[in-house]
This record gives structure tokens, C-alpha cells and sequence, in this order.
């Protein structure tokens, strides 16, 4: 949870957050779903590299390279389509 790293909540809110999260997983287990938790680890040197790579990337061809949606053949994002 980046707001409790970066101090943008107080531990009482960040501990709710934590709470909820393991509610709605504990839901969703109950419900017969299958839970896959994955952990990613960089070191903040490659973090530090694949950020700066983004920023000079985005910059020379002006578009933002966050991945927010699935990309159809024809550069789409399944995302949006769904919501119209």
C-alpha cells in the first residue's frame, strides 16, 4: 500500500485499509474464488533505472506508458469499451 509508505495516512488508517482487504479476500475464498497473492521484488537501483527509462520514453514520443487496461489488436482498451 503506497500512502502507508509514503506517509499519506496515519497507522490507524492504513491498518483499516490492511483490514478490509484481508474481509474481502477472506469473501471471496468463502465464496469459492481461488486467492494467487504474487510478490514482486526490485532492487531500488532497477526500480530507479525502469522509472527514469519511462520518463525519457514518454517524453520522446509524448504518450504516457502506464498499463491501465488490456490492449486490443487495434490499441483499444478492453477497459474502456466496457464501460460504454
Amino acid at each position: 500500500m503506497v500512502e502507508r509508505l509514503e506517509g499519506f495516512c496515519s497507522e490507524n488508517d492504513w491498518m483499516r485499509a490492511y483490514n478490509e482487504m484481508n474481509e474481502f479476500e477472506k469473501e471471496l475464498y468463502d465464496w469459492g474464488a481461488v486467492i494467487i497473492k504474487f510478490w514482486v521484488q526490485i532492487d531500488k537501483e532497477t526500480q530507479l533505472s525502469r522509472f527514469t527509462d519511462r520518463q525519457i520514453h514518454r517524453k520522446s514520443n509524448g504518450k504516457s506508458q502506464m498499463k491501465t487496461g488490456v490492449i486490443e489488436k487495434n490499441g483499444t482498451s478492453m477497459k474502456k469499451q466496457s464501460m460504454k
